[in-house]
């Protein structure tokens, strides 16, 4: 059995490479994406569809400056470049806190920042 940060690593490699099967095999089926000040994703299925209906939405680059495990709670944060469907690229800091239970991820909470003042 992974560890949490094991769980919380191998999640964002997928979550970077937009890979929904890879995604599926780490979060509950009745895992909530809360995108704060925009919207809440709730469903193993709405989650997967959500990157079936974005396939032009790609990371170009991302750091992961800070990781942190403690207990069944986690955060990684960072710098993130990507692109959306029309082309335009977003540059911004995030930081996204997870909750585990029994090995897989049930929640998490994306803050994002452009990097544009």
């Amino acid at each position: 059995m992974k560890s949490n940060r094991e769980i919380i690593i191998a999640f964002n490699t997928a979550f970077d490479n937009s890979d929904s099967a890879g995604i599926a095999k780490f979060i509950s089926d009745d895992f909530e994406w809360h995108l704060l000040g925009n919207s809440v994703i709730k469903g193993k299925e709405n989650v997967l569809q959500f990157f079936a209906d974005h396939p032009d939405t790609r990371v170009i680059t991302v750091s992961k400056d800070h990781i942190i495990v403690d207990g069944h709670s986690a955060l990684v944060a960072g710098e993130v470049q990507c692109t959306d469907k029309s082309g335009q690229i977003y540059d911004m800091y995030y930081c996204d806190v997870y909750e585990l239970a029994q090995g897989l991820i049930t929640k998490m909470i994306s803050y994002t920042v452009s990097k544009k003042f």
